[in-house]
């Protein structure tokens, strides 16, 4: 069973390193899984502008597309952050990026605990949406791939889990694979990935054709999957960083457990509890 499903899957989704996942990755991510499946209404970008007015309406101030330089401690216990060409000062600052950012952002940090988290390694991820007008599969909705026959790692046709009446009639494929954070695909325009994924399409679909598609999306991360090999746990960093009143909640601390919507709003409740200091939530509204 082994060598025939749980390899290939492996190897596909860590690639080289896929030898040093311990089974406690592999027993977690089953056991997390029911025969059940949640999809919020509107997509996870609905799920995102929900959270952003909420925060909105109860008084924050949400500012995108503002790359913040750094995060560094000046008197009275504050915490500068400096972004876009401004400097705003916090009493708490919670880093919801990948731990090698906060490495970068926050180079007061202790050596010792920089070193920790540049080690911690990770994947990037690349993702195609194609709109198409005829469905891809027959009620097929994820299909996993042997990433030594294909280039992409997973094959998913929403439209065979939500209706495609609430996307304008179109039939939606997602395409994914893992890669390391310097792969070529960091490089290349979107129409020379596609030029090496479509055709693959014809090994799930031999009548597949280009002109089925109607429009395309992708999307790239050089941090999308922690990589946790055996002794991860003792890596892990803690929710409160060396620097008071600085905390990091990110994918790569949810181990054993996946990345995924549901634990990062587990470990968001946890950084607001320690951010917090133990105090419950106020209530809503």
């Amino acid at each position: 069973a082994y060598t025939a499903i749980w390899e290939p899957l492996l190897a596909g989704k860590f690639g080289a390193r896929h030898a040093d996942i311990p089974m406690s990755w592999l027993w977690a991510r089953i056991h997390a899984r029911t025969p059940s499946l949640m999809y919020y209404e509107g997509g996870f970008q609905a799920f995102a502008d929900h959270l952003a007015d909420t925060a909105v309406r109860r008084g924050a101030t949400v500012r995108l597309g503002t790359p913040v330089d750094t995060i560094r401690p000046v008197d009275g216990g504050r915490l500068a952050v400096a972004a876009a060409g401004t400097e705003a000062r916090f009493d708490r600052v919670l880093v919801t990026a990948g731990p090698h950012l906060l490495a970068r952002m926050a180079p007061d940090l202790p050596p010792d605990f920089l070193a920790g988290l540049r080690r911690l390694p990770y994947l990037g991820a690349v993702v195609a949406v194609l709109a198409l007008d005829r469905p891809l599969m027959d009620r097929v909705y994820w299909l996993s791939m042997d990433k030594r026959e294909f280039p992409f790692l997973a094959c998913v046709e929403h439209t065979h889990f939500m209706d495609r009446a609430h996307y304008g009639g179109d039939h939606l494929v997602y395409l994914g694979d893992y890669v390391e954070p310097d792969h070529r695909y960091f490089d290349l325009p979107e129409s020379g990935i596609l030029a090496e994924w479509l055709p693959a399409l014809r090994r799930i679909n031999p009548a597949f054709e280009p002109g089925w598609v109607k429009r395309t999306w992708l999307s790239r991360a050089t941090y999308a999957q922690p990589v946790v090999p055996l002794g991860f746990s003792s890596a892990i960093p803690p929710l409160a960083t060396p620097i008071d009143g600085l905390y990091l909640a990110s994918m790569s601390q949810v181990y054993p457990w996946d990345r995924g919507t549901n634990f990062a709003v587990e470990i968001g409740r946890r950084a607001a509890a320690h951010m917090l200091g133990g105090r419950p939530r106020p209530a809503a509204g």
